[in-house]
Order: C-alpha cells, then sequence, then structure tokens
C-alpha cells in the first residue's frame, strides 16, 4: 500500500517539482524558472517550496484546497 501511495503523489507532481513524502508530503519548486504557482499542486500537499523562481503575484484561492498546507 505504501509503494502505491508514494508512486501515486510521484505521479502528481507538478512538471519542474520534486515531490518526497518525508512526514508528510513536501513539494520542492525550488529554482524551477517558474513565473507562476503550479495549479497541479497536490492536495495532500503539506510543504511546498517555491524560492528562487520568477513568480510575481499569486492568484486568489491558488492555495484553497492545500487544507494540509503547514509551510510555504
Amino acid at each position: 500500500v505504501l509503494m502505491i501511495l508514494c508512486f501515486h503523489s510521484a505521479s502528481m507532481c507538478p512538471k519542474g517539482c520534486l515531490c518526497s513524502s518525508s512526514g508528510g508530503l513536501n513539494v520542492t519548486c525550488s529554482n524551477a524558472n517558474l513565473k507562476e504557482i503550479p495549479r497541479d499542486l497536490p492536495p495532500e500537499t503539506v510543504l511546498l517550496y517555491l524560492d528562487s523562481n520568477q513568480i510575481t503575484s499569486i492568484p486568489n484561492e491558488i492555495f484553497k484546497d492545500l487544507h494540509q498546507l503547514r509551510v510555504l
């Protein structure tokens, strides 16, 4: 079951980001040359790293489905 969950989370990882499941789902999009926040973030994301990108705005409600998000 754990292998299936890990594969499922990894397959939902946004393009240009790395996902790991250490203490919850960590989505690392650092240094990915992003111009906007990915809209396909997994709903189980706990930590989200977006540093060192070219993001200039945060759309309304972009994080509304990320109920487990603790670190941004």
